[in-house]
């Protein structure tokens, strides 16, 4: 495994140093403008891999995993999300042990009929069911409780410790987001426009997170994270001076031909799939290419996860590190792809894709940030 290299100390190691980008307020909401280049400069930090653990071979406390394709960092715990097995497994923060096992496919009590997302919040875990109730359990995977949201769940992530934010299905007249209370009371919320405007070829696709009290929605090809409070007001945008990438001919036609095969193999009438061919294509015209946000509520960093690849989102993963007030730090290149990634205090957890087998690796990193005293910003 490489230890990746994260951006560090800019020209000379003394004295302050100087940020080039820019602070205003539009529209009540806060703007910070960085430029393209990180302000630290590569070398002076490194991210340490500190352990890692492979769910592909079967033990005695757990079966191998089938689809692994979450991971959260919470409580001194790494929880990791079997998507197909509608599994979570619980990790020691401290050296990868295996604590304990929860959830299941099924119809009854505890069991998920159609696992789809999965969040962690105040010790207890959620897993979202995308044809039926949200299955909450303890930490050491006892059922607690069944919660109807009623509604078809894309994905769930905790807001603040005893909320949730849901991702919906978007039909007409609905909100993509709801914030579910204590108390089971759903509250629809719309998702703010952006306050500084993407130029008209770019399609504005969103992912989503929060960290604490905040909703965070990171756009998929601009560097450009919002700030949400919960009541939908935006309070700061964070963008970089960095242009959207396009894709190429042969890349679009290499997508397409991947996609003709997949869509063919379930049975799907030819001119059906030719139009969802012509309809994605376009889409990706402008490559989607950053794959998520996180917040870490302890530091106030912001991590930016991009995904860089001509496969459209197959190559190695990157990381993006904004400080507490907005300003683009540094960025962190790995050697591999990764399925998803979490924070917690100078914690990486990330769930690696062997870009052979497809395999999942659950690895942790360390990642020490220096405190830098910036010139120029306000």
């Amino acid at each position: 495994m490489l230890i990746p290299a994260l951006a560090a100390c800019a020209a000379g190691d003394s004295g302050a140093r100087t940020w080039a980008g820019t602070r205003d307020t539009v529209a009540g909401v806060e703007i910070v403008r960085n430029p393209a280049a990180p302000l630290l400069t590569d070398g002076a930090v490194v991210a340490i891999d500190l352990w890692a653990v492979d769910g592909n071979v079967e033990t005695a406390y757990a079966p191998v995993w089938e689809r692994p394709s979450a991971v959260r960092a919470s409580g001194g715990s790494v929880y990791v999300f079997d998507r197909m097995a509608g599994r979570v497994y619980r990790y020691s923060a401290t050296d990868g042990t295996l604590l304990n096992t929860m959830g299941r496919k099924g119809g009854g009590p505890g069991e998920v009929a159609e696992p789809i997302a999965f969040a962690v919040r105040a010790g207890e875990i959620v897993i979202a069911d995308g044809a039926a109730e949200m299955e909450v359990f303890d930490s050491v995977g006892t059922h607690i409780r069944s919660i109807r949201p009623n509604g078809m769940v894309f994905d769930v992530f905790p807001l603040d410790p005893d909320r949730l934010l849901l991702h919906l299905a978007q039909f007409t007249g609905a909100s993509r987001w709801a914030i579910l209370g204590p108390d089971g009371a759903r509250r629809s919320l719309d998702p703010p426009d952006w306050t500084t405007a993407a130029p008209q070829d770019v399609p504005d696709c969103i992912r989503d997170a929060t960290g604490g009290p905040m909703i965070l929605r990171a756009h998929c090809s601009m560097l450009r994270v919002q700030f949400i409070r919960d009541d939908g007001t935006p309070e700061r945008e964070i963008t970089v001076d960095r242009a959207p990438e396009y894709s190429t001919e042969a890349e679009l036609e290499a997508f397409a031909d991947q996609a003709r095969r997949d869509l063919s193999r379930l049975g799907a009438p030819p001119e059906q799939v030719e139009r969802a061919i012509r309809d994605l294509a376009e889409q990706r015209r402008v490559k989607q290419i950053l794959a998520s946000v996180r917040r870490d509520s302890g530091t106030g960093h912001t991590w930016v996860w991009e995904q860089r690849s001509e496969h459209f989102g197959g190559g190695p993963a990157t990381l993006h590190l904004f400080d507490d007030t907005g300003v683009y730090l540094a960025r962190a290149t790995f050697d591999r792809p990764w399925y998803d990634f979490d924070v917690a205090g100078y914690r990486i957890y990330a769930l690696e894709r062997d870009p052979e087998t497809d395999l999942a690796t659950l690895v942790a990193y360390r990642v020490p940030v220096p405190s830098v005293e910036i010139a120029g910003r306000q």
